[in-house]
């Protein structure tokens, strides 16, 4: 995991590289009166609702299990690399889950944890009004986590890989997509399908290594 992960950024970079020095993309619209403005595409930001299981997790000695959690992310993203295929970048994000309630030795438990991580991507994005980007990712994380009746935090090192496709939701309706670019500066809105693979890192003090789907919405400014 730990080579691939090192394989997927030094991918990500050298994509990255092939547009190095040229600006963020960006595109001009024209209304009915004549006029027109420039909206960069520079930066990425995602709302994205994870259903997730930490399979990995010991709640007591011996005792784990693989019930499905529920979780939020907001990740913001710099893209001011476009290359030959796509555009490249780098983020940031932070997060909550909660995992389903299990019992430990017959009293209630979940553990909850609050997810921090960063990472470099390339989105495969060479057409213009493109239906669907694919895109690739590699990063870093930390969990914050905390077990209810055991008030210890403790903390989990990652490294992670996420490969998905985002769906133009502009395209379904260009009228209303242009005026939100006018009035917000959102120039793209699409929906995401993301899965993620974590592995535990040195320094970790509990194992969160899981697989995870992530789906939301994503916006380009």
């Amino acid at each position: 995991m730990k080579k691939l992960t090192t394989l997927l950024l030094g991918m990500v970079l050298t994509l990255n590289s092939q547009g190095f020095g040229e600006d963020a993309s960006t595109s001009e619209e024209t209304f009915p009166n004549g006029s027109g403005f420039v909206s960069p595409l520079a930066v990425g930001m995602d709302l994205q609702f994870l259903p997730t299981r930490f399979p990995n997790y010991s709640y007591a000695p011996g005792m784990q299990t693989n019930r499905m959690g529920m979780g939020a992310r907001l990740g913001l993203e710099y893209l001011p690399l476009e290359g030959k295929y796509g555009k490249g970048g780098i983020g940031a994000g932070v997060g909550f889950t909660r995992t389903s309630k299990v019992s430990v030795n017959g009293n209630g438990s979940w553990l909850e944890t609050i997810p921090v991580d960063v990472y470099a991507t390339y989105r495969f994005d060479y057409l213009d009004d493109q239906w669907f980007v694919p895109f690739v990712k590699a990063g870093f994380e930390r969990h914050f986590a905390r077990q209810l009746a055991a008030p210890e935090m403790t903390r989990y090192n990652g490294r992670n890989l996420g490969f998905g496709v985002a769906f133009l939701l502009d395209r379904l309706d260009s009228s209303s997509a242009t005026q939100l670019d006018a009035s917000t500066g959102i120039n793209n809105t699409y929906l995401t399908f993301e899965y993620l693979i974590s592995s535990q890192s040195g320094g970790s003090q509990i194992n969160l290594a899981r697989d995870e789907i992530r789906m939301g919405l994503r916006f380009e400014m």
